[in-house]
């Protein structure tokens, strides 16, 4: 979703109700969503404010469940997610990379508004959405040490393992390759 930047004449509010159309390519990093679809969808509010010296802020708060795949066992698993957002937009501009050289958390918001004058709603909360998600999803109880999903012990050390495994590996003719010197 693109909003032009000279439409903004007046504050803004963007309410997500999940099924609009211009999500879906954030639906396409998740697979097949769950069997409740209205928990896993992306739900919330955005407030644009119009631009103030060539910048739009936008600020909300949104919430979205997606289905991840276990790391371990590979069955699925709800990530409640629950974003505070707050972000600016500014113009793109030649001094662009010089900022960028200190990366301080404030420069980490910044957004830019493209050639055409837009704010992209949907990248930024692609952006927002994907650095909340774990690169490898595992739930274990602190107890027991054992994946909450499956019961695999997670002290083990393979799951998907065999004991030729090494003997199909593409290398395994190099274990006996000795070098001269």
């Amino acid at each position: 979703m693109k909003i032009k930047v000279t439409d903004l004449l007046e504050p803004r509010s963007i309410n997500i109700a999940g099924d609009e159309p211009w999500l879906s390519e954030i639906y396409k990093n998740f697979g097949e969503l769950t069997s409740k679809p209205s928990e896993s969808r992306i739900t919330g509010n955005l407030q644009i404010e119009p631009p103030q010296y060539e910048q739009v802020a936008v600020s909300g708060k949104i919430f979205f469940s997606p289905s991840l795949d276990c790391a371990r066992c590979s069955d699925p698993i709800t990530w409640p997610i629950a974003l505070d957002l707050e972000a600016v937009f500014r113009p793109a501009s030649e001094d662009v990379h010089e900022s960028l050289v200190d990366l301080q958390r404030d420069a980490l918001a910044d957004y830019f508004i493209d050639e055409a004058g837009n704010i992209d709603i949907e990248a930024f909360l692609n952006d927002a959405i994907m650095t909340e998600v774990p690169s490898q999803v595992i739930r274990k109880d602190p107890k027991t040490q054992q994946c909450m999903i499956c019961g695999k012990d997670l002290g083990e050390s393979l799951v998907y393992s065999s004991h030729d495994l090494s003997e199909q590996s593409p290398f395994a003719v190099l274990k006996d390759f000795k070098t001269k010197h």
